[in-house]
């Protein structure tokens, strides 16, 4: 940013962060610009001051490559830059600190062979804590959940460069303790262990990829129940004027807009009959309503085929819809795919909830839901504006069947600067 002598790079993408702080020192006047990026019905806005003075409100407006912040008095300040400084100075003092206090934990090593076995058994445990995650976790979210293109190669690559050092300092400690203390079967059976689970997380992530990339290369018209509706249609009209009316609601949230590309329709006889008899199991009434809900291609093609599933581990064990395909294809996007499915939901007795933690562990959606006997059929996650935790409103459900797939709809994503609302 070029304001006078205050000389600052940003990266644009960290702005489009809810609640961002971000500050700059003028050299000449020593003043401390702060500020945080927030957002109102009007859309984004910057409030900051220069030191002790007032806090302003200036509008924020963020293209592919421009990013500008107009203020009350007219002022403005703009940037056009294609390469981003992401440089950062570490703290020297840190820095000195963390190094003393590695030493002072080193050094007793020198003089105590019993303290040396302790700090690399104790090494070896975090090792291989940090192996397993990295091998059963981190790497096959990366190699389902993220994009196609360079930058999932690079998370791939990274993955596969952070597992095998891993393993490269397990097998030095192993090696070591072996000679110390331990027996040398003892010692080969470990590092034969942590070689095979590093094969078994690379060949699960390798095919936990090609079984995505397949999925999403698919026809969908290939699918059970699933057939395209013609653009030229009346139902194709009406399913996107319904899609983009959620958008339209929602858009000055997102930074991003979506457009249809096509619309398929999903009929499954056995899924509309197990969504008919949830009706009778229901505490109080339907409540059918019309939500989104975002996943994976090869997630796209099994809830199409066979119908929703309790996630074993995402939200307890709920499953998410949203009110706006926006907060949905959230979720898709993670994956590379481009499909928002479109269900028929009955919430019946809906339970509002207020609190993240309710959301988000298992322990507080069963209390939430009643336990064993359900006491309500759907929760509500409440937004800020209404005392919740929430931006935008989430839904979620225990029973699977309470939801009905009806369309699959594949989109575009396009960027468009903070607050623009759609023409």
């Amino acid at each position: 940013w070029k304001v006078g002598d205050c000389s600052k790079g940003l990266c644009l993408r960290h702005w489009k962060r809810f609640g961002l702080v971000f500050s700059c020192l003028e050299p000449k006047g020593g003043e401390v610009f702060l500020g945080r990026v927030l957002w109102d019905t009007q859309g984004w806005y910057v409030l900051g001051a220069f030191g002790s003075k007032q806090p302003v409100k200036g509008r924020l407006s963020i293209g592919a490559s421009t990013a500008s912040i107009k203020w009350p008095t007219g002022a403005q300040w703009a940037q056009e830059q294609e390469e981003w400084d992401l440089a950062s100075p570490l703290d020297q003092r840190q820095v000195r600190s963390a190094l003393i206090v590695f030493m002072l934990v080193i050094l007793p090593c020198v003089f105590f062979r019993a303290y040396r076995l302790l700090v690399a058994n104790i090494l070896l445990l975090c090792c291989t804590l940090v192996h397993v995650v990295l091998a059963f976790r981190i790497m096959p979210w990366c190699s389902t959940l993220s994009p196609p293109g360079a930058k999932g190669a690079y998370l791939w690559v990274l993955c596969i460069v952070g597992v095998s050092s891993i393993t490269a300092a397990n097998a030095t400690l192993a090696a070591w303790i072996a000679l110390n203390c331990w027996s040398a079967v003892l010692g080969h059976m470990y590092l034969a262990c942590m070689t095979l689970s590093t094969l078994c997380s690379l060949v699960y992530g390798s095919w936990a990829r090609a079984a995505e990339s397949w999925a999403n290369s698919q026809n969908p018209e290939e699918w059970v129940g699933v057939v395209k509706i013609p653009f030229s249609h009346n139902e194709h009209a009406r399913v996107v004027q319904v899609f983009n009316s959620a958008c339209d609601q929602w858009q000055h949230m997102y930074p991003f807009s979506l457009e249809v590309v096509e619309v398929f329709s999903i009929s499954n006889l056995f899924q509309n009959a197990r969504f008919m008899e949830s009706h009778g199991r229901l505490a109080s009434g339907l409540n059918v309503t019309q939500l989104f809900h975002g996943c994976s291609a090869s997630s796209a093609k099994a809830i199409s085929t066979n119908g929703f599933r309790s996630p074993a581990r995402v939200l307890g064990r709920a499953i998410s819809f949203s009110e706006t395909p926006l907060k949905s294809w959230q979720y898709t996007a993670k994956t590379g795919a481009s499909y928002v499915l479109v269900c028929d939901v009955a919430l019946g007795l809906a339970k509002s909830v207020a609190e993240e933690k309710v959301l988000f562990s298992r322990d507080g959606l069963q209390a939430a839901f009643g336990g064993a006997a359900v006491e309500s059929d759907s929760l509500l996650g409440l937004r800020h504006e209404d005392g919740g935790a929430l931006r935008v409103p989430s839904r979620q459900l225990l029973r699977p069947e309470q939801a009905l797939p009806t369309f699959l709809i594949r989109v575009k994503e396009k960027h468009v600067e903070l607050g623009q609302q759609r023409a």
